[in-house]
């Protein structure tokens, strides 16, 4: 319809004037416009009037089409200075044009073609023609004021510079090459204004270059680091994108860009309206010598002419007076006295309609412009009009076209360099105005966005170095000032706040702007309970300093690697550390992320002692985690409160942490659990049926194997699961060929994993063997569920006879080919296992491929790759990746927004 065609129409004539190339080539049509019309006095001539006059109507003709485009796409437009400015540079052009010109001495001069070559409004056209330029201000300014791209630049660079911190995990200000690439893929991923296809395109034309910085500099400081990336087609296609967002920004920058645009074009404006004004009310004086001397050789012509006396004295006043005017051609009283530069001795008479002739002719041979050509007549200058006059004078004025020419190029010329000067020093003072207030505003800006995630906030303590930046160190207004150092303080605040609550908490209350209120949600999450075995033991030893300096190293290796698998760490207790997963920050994959927590935990530990009167304390974690139903939010009163946890679940995971001890394991879990995480191919055991205080319902406690070698794992995991199953169904005796089976394939490996060739009893097992072997003697009573029930922290365990506990032990002894020196001895199941290395069994357990159902790799792939030479299956172990490469491209895109 007519509303669709009309906007249709809107839009493309708004695209058209909005594009770069339609305005640079209307600044070459203004460059013309001012200097072209003064370049033609200069050397123009006859052959080249047309071809000036055609050339001058086209581009009068397309800065009257630049008006219809504007007014179409610019509904303001017709309302504003700018138009006023396009009219006037449209009448400056319009008096050099094909409409304006044309007449010679034989036509009939019309009166607008008089009125075009009036000097006074030669003159205004002039003054019109600059006009086009203070028009041109805006574009002008903003090709020459680089303040735009200069914090474009500084953005980019800063947050690079955080990004460069986040990746420079060992602070030597040093990084990879891997940490470039990682870093382009993972900013490329985040550039949702880029589509696919672009994006591409992008990867494609970067790869060469990386390559050869991959050769030429394998190690990165800063400099290089951002010097390469912002060569990228990748940073040119960030800088493009950030100059659209300051460009379409309703910040300060763009206020500060209307109103200097706003000053600089007032400003100018009024400069001309003087200039027009003065122009105006100047009174122009007539030269009338030319006509008066000629008024005066007509009366001397017409005595000798009528006396009949000699030609010697009207010659010599015939040149004095072509010396003083130029004078091409003069006819006296019907007589040609003057021509080429001589006086006739013998005039030539011509007839009163037959001068118009001869001055036409002499103007076409000397190739004299129309405006170069002055013709006066006597007695009227009307007469010149009719082509009918006895006395008349053809005055060549080329050269005083040329001399104001000159000078009309020198004062164009003029007026542009001091519009230039004006806009040099309108761009210094906005520059320092950039320095001292925009960008450290942007900056502060920018600091208060990543201040909004806290986990990223640590990295942003240090400032973009002056050097690294390019800059000198600038003044900053005091107000500014002060909200710099209140906005540090606070940072500095909001962090130490964030160390004793949740920052996902801190986090979440600050994006939203809201007050924390008492109140609780129910969710399912995922618990992770975690303590240093045998901790108060080491404490009898230890100073109250050294305590506190193990439980830093310690807990905070802990805290790191939950931080890793984004999880939430709620509170130390001791020597405890209570996380969570899923809560407050839903998790897809929270229980797989917590198993794997728990995992890089024991990794993390693996070799690491404590030094303490000149003994190493061998440090060893145990772990618990459940998934279900809990009770997440704020508890405690309205004055005083912290986020926690409520529910059956976590005295759950509390207790399945504790009976660690019991099973001599590194981490139980839950039923829930197991079954949950064997969809991404963790491999689980079941270890024990037992009840929990408090609970009547049974629990399958399952223990998490370590990675190690995957084929043989998993067989071992589920000839145990298929044990258990028999000795639940009270198959005591196929149960414990079984468990016999996994003893002496755990124990064989353990051995092989062992540098001091101890063998390391696997407790579950071995345990399931006694008990298999207790009931097969005494079978149990009727209403026996295979379920150990807990009370006060305790079980209520059934004994064997020691001779049923020994003859388990040896037989087990003797199939894992060690013959008596392993695994026996002890008065029930616990002391029975006392004897087993456990240190050795953390090198040695089992696990799979950590991959999910899909194919992709998870947090997983990690720990299968921080362990090696935990068993001797033949495998090649996975080598550890650098620190850049343990962490996900969204955390680093996130550091680069």
């Amino acid at each position: 319809d007519k509303g669709t065609w009309l906007s249709s129409v809107r839009f493309a004539a708004r695209r058209v004037v909005e594009n770069s190339v339609f305005i640079g080539f209307f600044m070459l049509l203004t460059v013309y416009a001012l200097f072209g019309p003064d370049l033609f006095r200069l050397w123009g001539n006859t052959d080249m009037e047309f071809s000036f006059l055609v050339l001058n109507t086209a581009v009068f003709l397309l800065y009257f089409l630049e008006i219809v485009l504007h007014a179409l796409g610019l509904r303001e437009y017709l309302f504003t200075i700018v138009f006023l400015l396009d009219l006037l540079a449209l009448f400056s052009i319009f008096t050099d044009t094909w409409f304006m010109k044309g007449d010679t001495v034989d036509e009939k001069s019309s009166r607008a073609s008089r009125l075009a070559r009036s000097s006074r409004l030669t003159r205004l056209a002039r003054i019109a023609r600059i006009a086009r330029v203070t028009r041109m201000l805006p574009a002008l300014m903003a090709y020459f004021m680089r303040q735009k791209v200069a914090l474009a630049r500084r953005i980019i660079l800063r947050r690079l510079w955080r990004t460069c911190l986040f990746l420079d995990t060992d602070h030597d200000g040093i990084l990879s090459i891997f940490d470039l690439k990682f870093c382009y893929v993972s900013i490329l991923m985040r550039c949702q204004f880029l589509e696919e296809a672009r994006m591409l395109e992008l990867l494609v034309a970067d790869v060469p270059s990386l390559l050869e910085a991959e050769v030429q500099i394998p190690e990165l400081s800063f400099g290089h680091f951002s010097k390469v990336f912002n060569g990228t087609a990748l940073g040119k296609e960030l800088l493009r994108h950030q100059l659209s967002d300051l460009e379409n920004d309703a910040g300060i920058w763009t206020l500060v860009r209307k109103v200097s645009d706003r000053i600089a074009l007032k400003l100018c404006i009024g400069i001309l309206i003087i200039l027009s004004i003065l122009q105006l009310v100047s009174n122009e004086g007539t030269d009338e010598s030319a006509q008066q001397g000629l008024s005066q050789l007509d009366a001397i012509a017409k005595v000798e002419h009528s006396m009949g006396a000699g030609t010697a004295y009207l010659c010599e006043q015939i040149r004095q007076y072509a010396a003083l005017h130029r004078v091409s051609v003069l006819v006296l009283d019907g007589w040609l006295h003057w021509e080429d530069g001589y006086c006739l001795p013998v005039p030539v008479q011509v007839s009163p309609t037959a001068v118009a002739g001869v001055l036409s002719t002499k103007v076409a041979d000397t190739k004299l412009r129309a405006e170069e050509a002055l013709v006066i007549c006597y007695p009227y200058l009307d007469e010149c009009s009719r082509g009918v006059f006895g006395t008349a004078a053809l005055i060549d004025q080329s050269e005083a076209h040329r001399l104001m020419g000159a000078w009309s190029l020198l004062s164009t010329i003029i007026v542009i360099v001091l519009m230039l000067l004006y806009i040099y020093i309108l761009n210094a003072k906005i520059s320092k105005f950039s320095k001292t207030l925009l960008q450290p505003l942007r900056s502060l800006l920018d600091d208060m966005v990543v201040l909004s995630s806290l986990e990223l906030a640590d990295i942003d303590d240090e400032d973009l170095p002056l050097d690294i930046a390019g800059e000198k160190p600038e003044n900053v207004t005091e107000e500014l000032q002060h909200l710099q150092d209140s906005f540090k303080t606070m940072r500095n605040a909001i962090r130490s706040w964030s160390k004793y609550v949740p920052p996902a908490i801190v986090s979440r209350l600050f994006s939203a702007g809201l007050e924390a209120e008492i109140g609780v949600v129910k969710l399912n999450a995922t618990i992770l309970f975690c303590d240093i075995a045998g901790f108060e033991a080491y404490c009898r030893d230890l100073t109250p300093e050294e305590v506190l300096d193990m439980l830093s190293i310690v807990t905070g290796t802990i805290a790191d690697v939950i931080h890793r698998n984004e999880g939430t760490l709620l509170e130390f207790i001791g020597d405890e550390v209570l996380a969570v997963f899923n809560a407050p920050r839903p998790q897809k994959n929270h229980v797989y992320l917590a198993v794997v927590t728990s995992l890089q935990i024991h990794i993390a530990m693996k070799g690491l002692t404590y030094r303490a009167h000149a003994r190493e304390i061998p440090i060893q974690c145990r772990c618990g985690v459940h998934s279900g139903p809990i009770f997440a939010g704020n508890i405690g009163s309205h004055k005083r409160m912290k986020y926690g946890l409520l529910g059956d679940g976590i005295n759950l995971t509390a207790r399945l942490k504790g009976l660690n001890s019991r099973y001599e394991t590194l981490t139980l879990t839950s039923e829930h659990v197991a079954s949950e995480a064997r969809r991404h191919r963790i491999l689980f055991r079941p270890v024990d049926a037992v009840a929990v205080k408090g609970k009547k319902e049974p629990t399958v406690v399952y223990e998490t194997l370590m990675p190690g070698c995957a084929q043989k794992a998993r067989t071992v995991a589920q000839r145990h699961a298929e044990g258990f199953r028999l000795y639940q169904q009270k198959r005591f005796e196929e149960a414990r060929e079984a468990f016999l089976e996994v003893a002496a394939a755990m124990e064989a490996n353990n051995a092989a994993g062992n540098a001091s060739n101890a063998v390391a009893c696997d407790v579950p097992s071995r345990m399931l063997l006694a008990r298999c072997d207790g009931y097969i003697r005494s079978p149990p009573p009727a209403g026996w569920d295979g379920v150990e029930r807990l009370a006060k922290k305790s079980f209520q365990d059934v004994k064997f006879s020691d001779t049923a506990l020994k003859a388990a032990t040896s037989e087990g002894s003797a199939a894992t080919g060690e013959g008596g020196g392993g695994c026996g001895g002890g008065q029930s199941e616990v002391a029975e296992m006392s004897t087993c290395d456990t240190a050795a069994r953390q090198a040695s357990v089992q696990a799979v491929e950590m991959e999910d159902e899909d194919g992709v790799d998870h947090v997983g792939s990690e720990v299968m790759g921080t362990v090696s030479g935990c068993c001797s299956c033949g495998e090649e172990p996975i080598r550890k990746g650098t620190p850049a490469g343990r962490r996900k491209a969204s955390s680093l895109g996130e550091v680069y927004d």
